[in-house]
């Protein structure tokens, strides 16, 4: 999977896309499937004050995106609070199978 969508895509899919909470994180799918395999990551200083800590929460969360099969529609993911790698593989897990976006 790719990151990089742009700001519009992410603007976009946070207005229109259909939104999944789990425990500490938030995925928006959007609708499109021509940008599929895309996602972001999105930390706010409100989960971690220092620019240090929320890459590290993103790392870790793209890494745990990373190990999970391919989801055919962009995506974007709201951190809510710090997690560990294990802990943001099981919530994007648990999230991706209840709303039958993961692709085998």
């Amino acid at each position: 999977m790719k990151t990089g969508l742009s700001g519009s895509d992410i603007q976009t899919i946070l207005k229109k896309g259909r939104r999944y909470v789990g425990d500490g994180l938030v995925v928006v799918f959007g609708s499109e499937k021509e940008r599929s395999g895309r996602f972001a990551v999105v930390v706010s200083k409100k989960v971690a004050r220092h620019s240090v800590d929320r890459n590290r929460i993103k790392r870790l969360v793209r890494e745990a995106i990373r190990s999970l099969p391919t989801v055919p529609y962009p995506f974007v993911v709201l951190c809510r609070r710090d997690l560990s790698q294990q802990q943001a593989r099981d919530t994007l897990q648990t999230i991706f199978k209840e709303g039958e976006y993961l692709v085998s």
